[in-house]
């Protein structure tokens, strides 16, 4: 099984938050490089910048990303 953008998200200590499936992460350098390290295997996403209003900074939101979510539903789309 390939490792999802949650589980290298979390991996490398970037995630800050969820919103039901939806996954925040802090914008950095090393999150857009995983990211585009996944869009060059042909994995399709949308990103959504955003500041978060809770101290974390320049953030990222990526839909339908958050693993926990899907496994909870006994689904992932």
């Amino acid at each position: 099984m390939e490792t999802s953008i949650y589980d290298a998200m979390r991996h490398a200590d970037l995630v800050v938050g969820h919103h039901e499936s939806d996954l925040y992460v802090r914008d950095t350098r090393l999150a857009r490089k995983l990211l585009e390290e996944f869009r060059a295997r042909g994995v399709t996403f949308t990103v959504i910048p955003f500041v978060s209003e809770t101290g974390e900074g320049p953030c990222l939101e990526i839909p339908f990303a958050y693993d926990p979510f899907w496994e909870h539903r006994g689904v992932r789309p």
